[in-house]
């Protein structure tokens, strides 16, 4: 038993070692080839993630092409913060604009500037590559954007092509002379949508074929073969396939393969360096290991448990048990969370919780902690008597009457759900928050049935809410005490379509 922790210490070792000893050894001057990565999530990755951009710098350090990676971000997506819910904000408020998350940490000693957000599209960055390019003034841009077009509908093929080349058009115009490796977008396991694989096939194909022929003087465009190295694709199904941690998104093996598909297309079609990066045979796994100092406390809230972050680890598994039984019939607490920090949801006095954690990577998961348990003490409001509703022409009017509960409220939350739409229901409803004791709920369909819930707030959090009933919106009945339920189709994903065959050679030089 000794020796295996001994293994084990020494392999987290190593892992933290590569991670912040990835060391610019020999110190090279900068600024010789300025080169601006441009990209969404699959560039910009977690903490705790090495990421595709590092293994392209290392490339091309070994490759003796003395380089200086620019742009504006340097971090990869930062985890949560540990906090306790958050307070919804009040109905009419505009939503607060997140900042962006560059702040996590990865491999150290790494000249790690990019321009990749999560979430971004071509379409998006098309709009705002000529003043990140006037900026930082690169030589060579390379730019892995385009599945988000096509899978969240940005556009079709033609539209994303449209939009890559006037990318690359407006970053012309802030510097004309600067060089292009356009990826190849990436297909992901099936998840039943026939039309984006063939989207995406014809994307590539039509990108492989028309983008060399944006080259001009001085500013040649090559393709790099992302899909075509990138081992992910509706050949495979449940989020399995070997490049990616949850069916999309690049693992260490995938790092590397995008990485290869960019110096392939660096050594062929653009001459930089000799040979291309060759992926390693054996990778270290990414170490989850069993989080520290779990802490579970009474808190006014129900339950509140701590623990020590976990570097790398995405989201965390929280398993629970209520009262010693491991699958309650009415369970609400959450079962995963973004943060080192789980609290219990909509529990009652007295209630017994016993709870573990492990830390998740997407499908890369760690050890469990051991059980710990805390009493439930919540000091939570009632949600509100008396509901009324009723409907206008495009919305809902709502009453209520204060409870009398042991703790007061400051502010009421209603859960509306249009069961009209398939797999719809409260969880995953839209809310209106108000501080009084009526409220206006509008731009709902006409014709179409809400159901309703009400919650109550304080200071530390909201109680257990309370159905209220339904409303059909635009009608002249009263509201129904019923709460229908919202149907929901079993998803048949059926057959994934026939992808193109992979195309083997080597990306093509533009034309001289």
């Amino acid at each position: 038993m000794r020796a295996s922790g001994v293994h084990f210490r020494h392999h987290v070792l190593a892992y933290l070692l590569a991670l912040s000893a990835l060391t610019v050894a020999q110190q090279q001057p900068r600024g010789n080839t300025k080169v601006l990565i441009v990209g969404d999530s699959i560039t910009h990755c977690n903490e705790g993630d090495y990421t595709w951009r590092y293994r392209i710098w290392s490339w091309f350090q070994s490759s003796n092409l003395v380089v200086d990676f620019v742009g504006p971000y340097i971090g990869t997506a930062e985890p949560d913060t540990p906090e306790p819910p958050k307070r919804p904000r009040l109905y009419g408020e505009p939503e607060e604009t997140p900042p962006l998350r560059v702040s996590g940490k990865y491999a150290a000693e790494f000249d790690s500037n990019h321009f990749a957000i999560s979430g971004r599209a071509a379409a998006q960055v098309k709009d705002t590559i000529h003043d990140v390019v006037a900026e930082f003034t690169p030589d060579l841009i390379l730019v892995l954007l385009g599945y988000n077009d096509l899978a969240f509908g940005f556009g079709n093929a033609t539209g994303t092509l449209i939009n890559m080349q006037t990318l690359i058009q407006n970053a012309r115009a802030a510097k004309s002379e600067t060089a292009f490796v356009i990826g190849t977008v990436p297909q992901r396991t099936w998840t039943g949508a026939a039309e984006q694989v063939r989207m995406t096939d014809e994307y590539n194909r039509r990108l492989r074929r028309e983008g060399v022929g944006w080259s001009l003087d001085g500013s040649p465009v090559v393709i790099a073969p992302v899909r075509e190295e990138y081992d992910c694709g509706p050949q495979y199904s449940n989020d399995e396939c070997p490049a990616a941690h949850d069916g999309l998104h690049p693992n260490e093996l995938g790092e590397y393969q995008i990485a290869r598909a960019f110096s392939r297309a660096l050594v062929s079609g653009l001459k930089m360096g000799e040979s291309p990066l060759e992926v390693p045979s054996s990778i270290p796994p990414r170490p989850l290991p069993v989080p520290g100092d779990l802490e579970m406390d009474s808190s006014g809230l129900g339950v509140t448990a701590t623990w020590d972050k976990v570097f790398g680890a995405y989201t965390y598994d929280t398993e629970y048990r209520l009262n010693g039984v491991a699958t309650p019939a009415f369970k609400f607490s959450p079962t995963n969370v973004r943060a080192n920090r789980w609290d219990t949801r909509w529990d009652e006095d007295g209630e017994i919780y016993d709870l573990r954690i492990r830390p998740i990577a997407g499908n890369r998961k760690g050890t469990w902690t051991d059980w710990q348990s805390a009493t439930a003490t919540p000091r939570l409001p009632q949600a509100p008597e008396n509901v009324t509703a009723s409907s206008t022409a495009t919305g809902i009017d709502l009453s209520w009457a204060l409870s009398q509960g042991n703790y007061s409220a400051n502010l009421f939350n209603i859960y509306y759900w249009d069961i009209n739409v398939t797999c719809t229901n409260m969880i995953l409803s839209p809310t209106a928050a108000f501080e009084g004791t009526s409220g206006h709920i509008d731009g709902l369909v006409a014709g179409h049935r809400y159901n309703l819930a009400i919650e109550a707030w304080n200071d530390d959090g909201p109680g257990i809410p309370r159905g209220v009933g339904s409303v059909v919106v635009g009608g002249s009945e009263e509201m129904s005490g019923n709460m229908p339920e919202s149907a929901c189709p079993e998803k048949v994903l059926g057959t994934p379509p026939e992808t193109e065959p992979i195309d083997t050679s080597d990306p093509k030089a533009p034309p001289s």
